[in-house]
């Protein structure tokens, strides 16, 4: 199956100080974006996925240096536009042939390639599944990576809220496919959530 990973990066900066873009700070030497496209890229190089694009403002120069220096491909949604038009710009920008996305959040530092991996296995082993990430953490137990087959992609150019395609599902009474995982991967929304950070 071949399976795109997005990685959505073009949000506001929510609660984060100062007006600055979350994604760029830093945690234990290196940027939040930067592990996230880590984590995407060595489920690249592992062959779980065949491409990596990241969904990022125009203006965002440095988000896209770091991502074209991984060697992931970047989109650029319409300015001021909710995560909807984010998510529509990435599903009409895969690959030909693309069988499903995994979607991944840039402020989501603490994900890995392994996770990666057990969601889209669980979407090769049922393909018409929708499939998130459920952690055995403390913070956000029911989070992303979440796997959205070609047969959504219909779903998500119907969506026109700010809520991601989680209205959707729930819009559609859709049952999730759980992929049970251990420890956390809590957003980073505010300086409190990174200090947090284990």
């Amino acid at each position: 199956m071949k399976v795109s990973a997005v990685v959505m990066a073009a949000g506001g900066n929510g609660r984060f100080e100062g007006n600055r873009s979350r994604l760029l700070a830093e945690w234990r030497g290196r940027t939040l974006i930067e592990y996230v496209l880590a984590a995407a890229t060595n489920a690249r190089l592992a062959e779980v996925v065949s491409e990596v694009l990241v969904i990022a403002p125009l203006g965002a120069t440095r988000i896209k240096s770091i991502a074209v220096g991984e060697g992931c491909r970047v989109v650029h949604p319409p300015a001021d536009s909710p995560m909807s038009a984010s998510l529509k710009a990435a599903i009409a920008a895969l690959e030909p042939g693309a069988e499903g996305a995994v979607i991944l959040l840039g402020d989501q530092p603490m994900v890995t390639g392994q996770t990666i991996k057990a969601v889209v296995d669980g979407a090769r082993r049922s393909p018409h599944a929708f499939v998130r990430a459920h952690y055995r953490g403390f913070a956000d137990a029911v989070s992303h990576p979440v796997f959205i087959g070609r047969h959504l992609f219909g779903l998500v150019h119907q969506n026109d809220g700010d809520a991601g395609f989680g209205g959707v599902a729930e819009q559609h009474a859709m049952r999730w496919t759980e992929i049970w995982l251990e420890g956390d991967n809590p957003d980073v929304d505010s300086t409190l959530d990174l200090e947090r950070l284990r």
